[in-house]
């Protein structure tokens, strides 16, 4: 994928956007989610997968608690945005055992900025997801960033698109 002509700071996936990020927001699509990480789409299996939580104002913006709305999951190719208030709501033992089972799988490592923290948030907001706070095989950019003394990345100062240059070269 390479950064368009337009703006050469946004990546052009050279795929329709809904075959690019997909919404789970039911069983259905928690099974097309475990077939893509499974290698079920005829694709190859994912050895990495990006991890990053989405959640709704808390009360240093004028809301009550903070809740964890979406759990973005990605691989090369796609994107997976899983609604947790729904998935909570309609099918929580299948979404329990879905993250469980990504989280944990030891040929699929897991990258994220503040990972734990957001898995912590997840199972904070979710009790169904209480068991979804570990992530092994993992890669923590804040921890590599900050060791190879990134301190604008902690700040905030530093794109993540820096970031990931900097921590994986």
């Amino acid at each position: 994928a390479a950064a368009t002509a337009e703006d050469p700071a946004y990546v052009e996936l050279g795929m329709p956007l809904e075959q690019a990020v997909r919404v789970v927001d039911d069983a259905n699509g928690l099974g097309a989610l475990m077939r893509h990480f499974g290698g079920g789409d005829d694709v190859a299996v994912p050895s990495v997968m990006g991890v990053d939580a989405e959640w709704t104002a808390g009360p240093a913006h004028g809301g009550s608690a903070c809740k964890v709305q979406w759990l973005q999951l990605g691989c090369t190719r796609h994107a997976f945005l899983l609604d947790l208030p729904r998935l909570c709501a309609e099918a929580p033992a299948e979404l329990g055992a879905a993250l469980q089972t990504l989280l944990t799988r030891p040929t699929l490592t897991k990258v994220g900025f503040g990972l734990k923290a957001d898995l912590r948030k997840v199972a904070a907001s979710h009790p169904a997801l209480a068991s979804c706070t570990d992530a092994r095989p993992c890669a923590e950019l804040a921890a590599t960033a900050t060791a190879r003394g990134a301190k604008s990345a902690i700040s905030g100062a530093m794109s993540l698109s820096k970031l990931a240059q900097l921590t994986l070269g």
